[in-house]
């Protein structure tokens, strides 16, 4: 039998303090996994409206047993957060006051055996965050070229033996479950130490392709910086491996530097999204104690960013 797991949201109090809460003003949690995040803040300001989104089906459900108490302050959209806009269009809403991305895999997903997600198990190729589309990691390591293989463990795993797994990967299909995928890494490894578990990085870097996370990611970050309120607007993002964390910066990096634009040019051709400035220029990390009692936290990095002004999109 499975022993339950239960999902324990990081860094609420930092995120909570982030996110400046005003009674009746919106939010959104970008992914809501099994709530905890959207619960703390209804705790802490129940006349909030809230926007939950995420688009692994059984997150929904799990999230909105757990958030039954307020339920006339919280709705759920089953989707991908790239399509964060849509959503706000489609009930007239023109801006928010704050947007929480909590980029981290849960541990319910982690621990369920039909996903994937864990090279602990005999499990199938599956890693899909939304099971309904049909790009699986079973697709990926049977039919994908050895090159192709190399890109995406290498770029998304930052995998140093990243051209022997490719290469192994397309010697020894087909791949049937993810012990197989397990084993061939362990022999890559055989005669070599590894600091984490030498599946890691690749397993991170075919669940990266699998969701498409980058791509979607910076869609749905550049989004949110024009459906933030103006000003005084916060984007909140946690994320768990620099890959994630690089886009975040980039993007904020990018949003906070000064426009070279005239005043008289009806559009700005720097291409900025809006102007931000960026509340922590240190990465926040989670507490020695909360790490302690959390030690899946211990990768957590949180990002904040206010918004200052719209630019007119060239």
């Amino acid at each position: 039998m499975n022993k339950k797991i239960t999902h324990k949201s990081v860094m609420t109090e930092e995120v909570l303090s982030s996110l400046n809460l005003e009674t009746g003003k919106t939010y959104i949690d970008a992914t809501v996994g099994a709530g905890g995040h959207s619960k703390a803040m209804l705790e802490r300001c129940p006349d909030i409206k809230l926007i939950a989104i995420d688009q692994d089906e059984s997150a929904i459900s799990i999230a909105s047993n757990n958030l039954k108490k307020f339920s006339q302050s919280v709705s759920f959209y089953k989707t991908n957060f790239a399509n964060i806009e849509q959503i706000l269009r489609s009930n007239e809403i023109k801006e928010v006051n704050g947007i929480l991305f909590d980029l981290g895999t849960s541990q319910m997903q982690l621990n369920d055996h039909a996903r994937g997600f864990s090279f602990k198990e005999k499990d199938p190729l599956d890693m899909r965050m939304n099971q309904s589309q049909e790009i699986t990691a079973e697709k990926i390591l049977n039919t994908f070229s050895e090159y192709e293989l190399f890109k995406i463990i290498s770029q998304y795993g930052e995998e140093r033996y990243s051209k022997k797994i490719a290469r192994a990967i397309v010697n020894r299909r087909p791949l049937n479950n993810t012990k197989d995928l397990t084993n061939i890494i362990l022999s890559i490894y055989s005669k070599n130490k590894s600091k984490i578990h030498p599946a890691t990085k690749t397993f991170q870097a075919i669940r990266i392709a699998v969701n498409k996370e980058t791509e979607v990611l910076t869609e749905a970050l550049n989004k949110s910086l024009k459906l933030l309120k103006k000003p005084g607007g916060r984007l909140v993002v946690i994320s768990f491996h620099s890959i994630e964390d690089r886009i975040v910066k980039t993007i904020f990096n990018k949003e906070s530097a000064a426009c070279i634009c005239t005043k008289e040019l009806p559009i700005c051709v720097c291409n900025h999204v809006a102007t931000i400035k960026i509340i922590n220029k240190k990465i926040i990390k989670p507490s020695i104690k909360e790490i302690h009692n959390n030690p899946s936290s211990r990768s957590a990095r949180l990002r904040i960013a206010e918004i200052i002004n719209k630019r007119k999109a060239s």
